[in-house]
């Protein structure tokens, strides 16, 4: 589940209903924004990857109109949850365990999480 939780509406419902379909042994990977991401630091980092690969004139526009939209559209629904508070979700949707959870990922700015059934 890669950005997909901070985009329906009831988060828990949806664990369960991946909990429920999973396979004994099976494992769930999400990620998303944290509680405390700045989407500025991640988009910093895109640019400086676009300076380095010679394309960011190019691509310029469409990086400042894609941040935009985060800032102005998806920013209410992005800083919902913290790393604990998110697999807490996982354990009360029925997973036994977490096998793998790190904030090391998006430039530091995002939650991947793996969870048992």
């Amino acid at each position: 589940l890669n950005n997909v939780l901070y985009a329906v509406g009831d988060a828990d419902t949806c664990l369960q209903e991946a909990y429920r379909v999973l396979k004994p042994g099976g494992e769930i990977r999400l990620s998303g924004p944290r509680k405390d991401s700045r989407v500025d630091v991640l988009f910093e980092r895109i640019g400086n990857d676009l300076e380095k690969s010679g394309k960011f004139q190019e691509l310029e526009p469409d990086l400042a109109h894609v941040l935009q939209i985060n800032e102005l559209r998806l920013k209410p629904m992005l800083n919902r949850w913290s790393t604990e508070d998110m697999k807490a979700k996982l354990l009360k949707a029925g997973f036994s365990e977490i096998v793998h959870a790190t904030e090391d990922v998006y430039a530091g700015q995002s939650m991947l999480i793996s969870a048992r059934k």
